[in-house]
């Protein structure tokens, strides 16, 4: 028994002493931000592999104890790493929300040049300028299953929304829709790979079937992203998502609008408007937005795009949007409940559909009446966001961007905003309804 107590302690205390060590960009820029909030205050822990360029990674979060944690993400990575044939051993990566591996370098391209760099100086960005600028367009490969009518009412949603930001696409955007029973899955994943990893994407892209996640293909699918790798927008949903398009068509086009404007957000926000090229900070990519900001603008401007195109009864939905948002206050939920959606997620049993939907899309409206336009809502405020975060990081600090482009496009700041809200939400509902009859 000591004999093994002694070989589990060597396995998971020499971690801190990991120094010079290279790591995937990938893993610090989706799974380590993942699991850094998550991991808060939880025993929790995470354990990589890295070996001759390919990485895998295993996640425990909110175990019973630490040792239970690394066991658990040790066991999870061990696994990975063996499916995907990886040479090499899982290494103890973070415990809680603490990196352990010290002087950590990135694993660089084939041009030798890093991925993002979690050592990199604050205001070191990688600017780029993709083959497909100045010739935005949308692309819609067709698959076995998908009717053509389904098809249509997606491009003709999409041409009412890219119209509404611009006079063509923001971006070279696809739009990956299957049925999970007819389509060929594997031609699905493999486009989905290239549009969001790149042409060399990793072997377990292609075993997940996209997405990061084995149940992509089965559970009901709905999403968009813009890619800082590859800098290309994409769509994607499954038949869960658009089954019902032909009694409910304005229900789909409200979701391919939302979806759109995901990824008019997610490019805007890396987007250099003056010098027309994109700039991804090396530093601690991602930004902390709340998800409000970020699913109830997506939300406002897909009920707007439907209503604008008489696709459907705009005051009536937005009365119905109005109950499930009054519901969900009334039981003293807020907006700074749903600004990080670990948070959102524990509160949707409260909810119809969630407070960073509704709420959010009311607090969108609201913002939007201040000005007597949506401008600012859906494209000023996101438009501000790249400059102004480069500003703050030349200051020293991280993820203001985004703060800094609300204060200027709303003249107040975020922190104000949430108090003032609250008046709002407070009013009768006939009051509440008298702010859409101020948006031109």
């Amino acid at each position: 028994m000591k004999l093994i107590a002694l070989i589990i302690y060597l396995l998971f205390s020499y971690s801190s002493s990991h120094a010079n060590e290279k790591i995937c960009g990938w893993i610090m820029d989706e799974p380590y931000k993942e699991y850094q909030e998550e991991a808060k205050d939880k025993h929790s822990s995470m354990f990589v592999v890295v070996s001759d360029g390919e990485c895998e990674y295993g996640i425990a979060i909110g175990k019973k104890s630490e040792e239970n944690a690394k066991k658990a993400a040790f066991k999870n990575c061990e696994k990975w790493r063996k499916e995907n044939n990886i040479v090499g051993k899982c290494e103890p990566f973070a415990v809680d929300d603490k990196i352990l591996w010290k002087d950590i370098s990135f694993i660089t391209n084939d041009e030798g040049e890093s991925e993002y760099d979690n050592t990199a100086d604050m205001v070191e960005y990688e600017y780029r300028t993709p083959d497909w600028y100045g010739q935005e367009e949308i692309i819609f490969p067709k698959y076995k299953g998908v009717p053509d009518d389904l098809h249509s009412l997606f491009m003709e949603t999409l041409e009412y929304s890219y119209l509404e930001l611009g006079e063509k696409p923001i971006a070279e955007t696809h739009v990956i829709i299957w049925n999970e029973k007819k389509s060929n899955l594997k031609k699905v994943a493999q486009n989905w790979c290239e549009v969001n990893r790149g042409e060399d994407f990793n072997k377990e892209c292609l075993d997940v079937g996209g997405g990061d996640n084995k149940r992509w293909f089965k559970e009901c699918v709905a999403s968009a992203y813009f890619s800082p790798e590859t800098l290309k927008g994409s769509i994607e949903g499954n038949k869960c998502w658009w089954r019902g398009y032909k009694n409910e068509a304005w229900s789909v086009a409200k979701i391919v609008a939302h979806e759109y404007f995901h990824v008019h957000q997610n490019m805007k926000k890396i987007f250099f408007e003056d010098e027309k090229r994109f700039g991804i900070a090396q530093y601690k990519f991602n930004d902390d937005m709340p998800m409000w900001i970020e699913e109830g603008g997506a939300e406002y401007f897909g009920y707007y795009i439907i209503g604008k195109n008489n696709l459907a009864d705009y005051k009536k939905i937005m009365k119905q949007t109005l109950k499930s948002f009054r519901k969900c206050a009334k039981k003293g939920i807020k907006l700074k409940d749903v600004e990080r959606e670990e948070d959102a997620i524990k509160l949707r049993s409260k909810c119809d559909q969630g407070f960073e939907y509704d709420g959010g899309m009311w607090a969108t409206a609201y913002l939007a009446s201040l000005s007597g336009s949506n401008q600012k809502v859906f494209y000023d405020f996101y438009e501000d966001i790249a400059e102004l975060e480069l500003e703050k990081r030349a200051e020293g600090e991280i993820h203001q961007g985004w703060r800094e482009s609300f204060r200027k496009n709303f003249n107040m700041s975020y922190d104000d905003f949430l108090i003032e809200f609250e008046t709002f939400i407070n009013l009768k509902s006939k009051e509440q309804l008298k702010i859409l009859d101020k948006i031109n």
